[in-house]
């Protein structure tokens, strides 16, 4: 499909709004704000940081989606999200050059409850694929969607937006979807999330979604990636070496203390 029937055929399917309609869907669909998260992690990356992983196998495999899931794991602390940043960036330059590719993301944490929950994370998914202009309204299913939950005044369960969600990603040659710090999802969700991972990733044909998380090396995480036929990252071995390396000599390479050492203890 070309660029310009691309366009043409996500416009068909948008259904009109009054501007107060508009606005309230947006703000039901946007609860949380993934871009602080994005943001933030990006701040504090070093230049020159983080090119193993976008110029390494897995990453083109990612790109690609030849299998599997990539799993950037370990502990807290050791840079998971800046490199999940790292790869929504360089994944927004591929998906601004193709119409019909899509990105979307998202970042759990301890610090908003909001954040923690499914429905909410489903949603901001939801509100981050098409790309469209927002002042000529919405695919017509997240219209429905947010009919039938201001119906019943409550959110509509988590089916429903698993299924908009997985409609939604057919609508493009090619998606992404980034999913940060899962284990900062309760314990009693992550059964449900880990399940709808699966679920997404198998319902769609191999080179039309790539899904990356990050997590720590939790129990769950372990058993229910490596199902999902995820091949792990782990972020306690000799491939982020460099960026340790560099991260110090540029941390302290003002420090008067640090110019007297050799070139030798300095790398």
């Amino acid at each position: 499909m070309t660029n310009q029937l691309f366009r043409k055929t996500v416009t068909k399917v948008l259904r009109k709004l009054n501007e107060k309609e508009l606005r309230e869907a947006q703000r039901w669909l946007n609860i949380v704000d993934p871009a602080s998260n994005y943001s933030s992690p990006l701040a504090v990356r070093e230049p020159g940081t983080g090119g193993w992983l976008l110029e390494g196998p897995e990453s083109m495999d990612w790109k690609e989606d030849r299998g599997g899931v990539p799993w950037l794991h370990g502990i807290s602390g050791c840079g998971k999200s800046v490199l999940g940043a790292t790869a929504i960036e360089d994944v927004q330059h591929l998906c601004n050059a193709n119409d019909d590719y899509a990105l979307a993301y998202f970042h759990s944490t301890f610090s908003d409850s909001e954040k923690q929950e499914l429905h909410n994370m489903l949603l901001s998914l939801i509100s981050q694929l098409p790309k469209m202009p927002s002042d000529r309204g919405l695919p017509g299913g997240v219209v429905d969607l947010y009919n039938s939950t201001k119906a019943i005044g409550m959110p509509a369960g988590i089916t429903a937006p698993e299924d908009l969600l997985s409609h939604i990603v057919n609508c493009f040659r090619k998606s992404f979807v980034v999913l940060d710090a899962l284990d900062e999802f309760p314990k009693n969700t992550r059964e449900s999330l880990l399940s709808w991972i699966g679920e997404l990733t198998a319902d769609h044909k191999v080179g039309s979604l790539s899904v990356l998380v990050t997590s720590r090396p939790e129990a769950d995480m372990v058993r229910s990636l490596g199902l999902l036929a995820a091949f792990p990252i782990p972020l306690q071995s000799k491939i982020v070496d460099q960026d340790i390396r560099t991260y110090v000599q540029k941390s302290l390479g003002g420090k008067d203390g640090f110019k007297k050492f050799t070139k030798e203890i300095k790398n």
